[in-house]
Parts: C-alpha cells; sequence; structure tokens
C-alpha cells in the first residue's frame, strides 16, 4: 500500500518549528487544494503545470463551457493524481449574481477505500466571507429525521469523513454526534450516500 506525505501548503510550522506534514488521506487533500490554487509558473521545476483554473477567468458560465471546464479538470486531475485517487464526481455550483463558482471534487483514494471530498471557490467579491460548516448535534432518530428533510434539497452531497478535522461531514453540515456506532448510522449513510 501507499505511502502518501505532503507538507502544508500555507506553509504552516508546529510549535517546535518544523513544518506541518500530512499522511495519507490528508496529504491527498493538501495536494489537491495546492494543485487548484497554483498558477501557471509557479512549480519551479515544471513551469508549465498548475493554473487549471486560469481558464474559467472571464468565461460566461452556459451548458458548453460548464461541460468543458469539467472536461479539463477531470483531464487534469487524471493526469497528475491517478492512480492515487479516482475522481467520483465533479459538481459545480453557479452563483451568477455574486460572480461565484462553487467546485466539488469527490474522489476515492484506492489504495484505502476511503472516499473524500474538496470544494473550491472562485469569486471576485473578497467581502465573502470563507466557508464554515454549520454545525448540527442532533442524534439517533432527530438526526435521521434530519437527513430523510434535507435530501432533496443537496441530493449530490456525500456523506464523508473529515480526517483532518475528524468529524463527518454533509455538504455544508458538520456532524458533530455522529459516529459508525449510532444506531441508526447504515440508514443515515444510506439515505446521504445511495441516492
Amino acid at each position: 500500500m501507499p505511502v502518501f506525505e505532503d507538507i502544508d501548503y500555507w506553509g504552516q510550522e508546529n510549535i517546535d518549528g518544523s513544518v506541518v506534514t500530512y499522511m495519507g488521506a490528508p496529504a491527498i487533500k493538501n495536494a489537491l487544494l495546492q494543485w487548484f490554487s497554483a498558477k501557471r509558473g509557479e512549480y519551479l521545476r515544471n513551469p508549465g503545470a498548475g493554473g487549471i483554473l486560469d481558464n474559467l477567468t472571464f468565461k460566461t458560465f452556459d451548458g458548453e463551457t460548464e461541460m468543458k471546464a469539467k472536461f479539463e479538470i477531470l483531464n487534469g486531475l487524471t493526469n497528475e493524481f491517478s492512480p492515487a485517487i479516482s475522481i467520483q464526481d465533479i459538481v459545480f455550483n453557479i452563483d451568477g449574481k455574486n460572480r461565484i463558482l462553487e467546485i466539488s471534487i469527490y474522489y476515492i483514494i484506492p489504495s484505502s477505500g476511503i472516499s473524500d471530498n474538496i470544494t473550491i471557490f472562485t469569486n471576485t467579491d473578497y467581502s465573502i466571507k470563507k466557508f464554515t460548516f454549520t454545525d448540527i448535534d442532533l442524534i439517533n432518530e432527530n438526526l435521521l429525521s434530519f437527513f430523510v428533510q434535507q435530501k432533496p434539497s443537496i441530493p449530490e452531497a456525500r456523506l464523508l469523513y473529515d480526517h483532518v478535522g475528524n468529524f463527518w461531514k454533509w455538504g455544508k453540515f458538520k456532524l458533530i454526534n455522529l459516529t459508525p456506532a449510532d444506531p441508526v448510522f447504515e440508514q443515515i449513510l444510506m439515505i446521504a450516500n445511495g441516492g
């Protein structure tokens, strides 16, 4: 089984001054975020790499543009990250009024069977705050009812485990009390990820 290791792309340091290092699934997520945020020319040993989102600048998003953008992203991810990850879905959420494009990439790490996702926001309105999760502290049947009620409004969202924050997430929701030991966990998983 391959071992994935990456240093923090923000250059954060531990208390002892050493660089923050990620292993396994968090290392892959860190590398993906770096790849999406990089501009062409920022990789010193590969100046043609990076800048995958540059092609979306000043584009009007219609069906054809969206299809081409998804193809370019999928092609780039496959070229740079295969076989470490397998892309499951690329979802665009377009907010034309605020000039924001939300890109969610759902993927699996075949060597470990871990499913995860990253979400990237592009915008020119820097007054918009950074994304934060909405905490959900429900348990058991109440949490199950929450999933049943919310599923129609977020059909593309997947229930995933955040290995960096050590919590379950579903779309914009952080599920504070959810664990695989929960008596309704299997039902919740089927509702969230089963269609």
